[in-house]
């Protein structure tokens, strides 16, 4: 199945309106890994990735783990002390990187009171350039050494329980944890997601997601199993999405509901080449999932986290009545149960990390003793074993002694209220009440209104009592809400 091995002259990937076929990306990898050979990276090591590129971290996803070396993918959006703590949690002894590599350690060498325990390790960090790996002329095919090696793309190292990624989560309900992953993890995902979303050769997948998203590595590993191409599409949105989704002849394109809404308004209906519309990261609202149905855009919702290395369960080819919680059956050899004390979500199967991150890189952190994680998700499994989510259990907010599920507020709002285009609740402190509901919300209507509409339409215990009109809502890169900014809101 790996066509990647045996066929070099297939297109691997398209950068910039170029494609670059297998033998060139593996040649262009190799040469990477013999550089990082040079600057002095020895196996065994922990080698952190904090920058923007697309294409550049590509090729280090895959020559980091040839010189048998873990990568660790850190987003470059975070504040520099949450990526020192990433950092200071796996004890990665190289970060490459760019400028904002650079001011992280800066500011680590500057806050050594924050980091008391970590000062040695702080100075011992080497911080590498992405400059001094190589210029943008050399990409892929120019000063590089010409030779084939099978095995280089192939998903590496994964006929072994190494770990070969450690990414983080994508922190909207806190700080972000770093998650380590397998080579079996990894293959185990892209195995189960290939008997649900077929990839052929000659497909092409839109990678539009950030790498340092667990959503964007999957498409790399499922299209390199696979011998597809990826179509690298660096920071395009709405019209500039919808012009490379057209022009490139996608097959796949994996988009946060965000993405989806603006794809919506500037294409009436899909490209005859997009097959698949793989649906993740957020949770899909109902009125935009039949928006997309009745203009033909063939999506599938999914339901996953960087826990499981991505996709979990799916839901295809939803019904125009689609219910926003119902995400489908779980993937082959995933398994799902109920804790029925709590109503959490627990998750078990071969594409389940093998643990947080820790300096030791030692398994089993967060994973219960017989295998089971427990997710921060409520939901339950109906009749057929199909997988409903119900919002997150750490968003419960308890007003006057009665937990209330902000998700469920937010939808009966959403839904029904008039001259309301989104809308998030949180919870504010209050000495008699515990907490009081607060209504943030986008649109044309008036406080005033919203206010008399609730008061009318919503039962006492889940009625929000202070509401607050906002341009838009905090939301994270892949369009959840940012729970931690919308409580800073409600406070004021």
């Amino acid at each position: 199945m790996h066509h990647s091995i045996y066929h070099p002259l297939l297109s691997c990937l398209n950068y910039q309106n170029k494609t670059y076929t297998y033998r060139e990306v593996q040649n262009f990898v190799s040469g990477l890994a013999d550089r990082l050979i040079d600057l002095g990276i020895t196996s065994g090591s922990v080698v952190a990735v904090c920058c923007h590129s697309k294409h550049l971290l590509t090729s280090l996803i895959f020559a980091i783990p040839s010189i048998g070396c873990t990568t660790q993918i850190i987003s470059p959006n975070l504040l520099n002390c949450t990526i020192a703590e990433l950092l200071i949690v796996t004890k990665a002894q190289y970060l490459i990187g760019d400028h904002i590599a650079e001011h992280v350690i800066e500011y680590m060498r500057n806050h050594t009171v924050d980091y008391s325990n970590s000062t040695d390790y702080i100075k011992s960090i080497k911080v590498i350039n992405i400059a001094a790996l190589y210029a943008e002329k050399t990409l892929y095919n120019v000063g590089l050494p010409n030779r084939w090696q099978p095995n280089l793309l192939k998903l590496n190292c994964l006929e072994t329980h190494k770990i070969q990624i450690i990414i983080a989560t994508s922190g909207s309900e806190g700080r972000p944890k770093a998650v380590m992953l397998t080579g079996q993890n990894i293959k185990a995902a892209v195995t189960a997601s290939q008997k649900h979303i077929q990839l052929k050769p000659q497909d092409r997948w839109l990678l539009c997601l950030p790498l340092y998203h667990i959503g964007g590595i999957a498409i790399i590993q499922r299209c390199v199993q696979a011998g597809a191409t990826i179509i690298i599409a660096e920071n395009a949105k709405g019209t500039a999405l919808a012009a490379i989704l057209k022009q490139q002849a996608c097959t796949h394109i994996s988009l946060v509901p965000a993405m989806l809404a603006g794809l919506l308004e500037v294409m009436d209906i899909p490209p005859p080449s997009l097959k698949y519309v793989l649906i993740g990261g957020a949770a899909l609202d109902p009125k935009l999932a039949q928006q997309a149905l009745a203009q033909s855009w063939p999506i599938h919702i999914s339901y996953g986290m960087t826990e499981t290395c991505s996709q979990f369960a799916t839901l295809h080819n939803p019904k125009p009545d689609w219910f926003g919680s119902l995400v489908g059956k779980p993937l082959p050899r995933m398994q799902v149960r109920i804790n029925r004390q709590n109503k959490r979500i627990q998750v078990r199967g071969p594409a389940l990390m093998a643990g947080y991150a820790n300096p030791k890189l030692e398994f089993g952190h967060g994973i219960m003793a017989d295998g089971w994680f427990e997710t921060a998700d409520l939901g339950y499994v109906d009749t057929e074993g199909q997988l409903w989510v119900q919002g997150r259990a750490d968003q419960i907010l308890v007003s006057g002694g009665v937990k209330v599920n902000p998700l469920q507020v937010e939808q009966l709002i959403q839904d029904n209220c008039p001259n309301i285009t989104d809308i998030a609740i949180s919870g504010r402190l209050d000495v008699a009440w515990g907490e009081i509901l607060v209504a943030i919300f986008v649109g044309t209507a008036t406080t005033k209104q919203i206010e008399t509409w609730c008061h009318h339409h919503i039962l006492s215990a889940m009625r929000p009592r202070i509401f607050i009109k906002v341009p838009r809502i905090p939301k994270t890169e892949l369009g959840k809400i940012d729970r931690i900014k919308l409580r800073a809101i409600a406070e004021i």
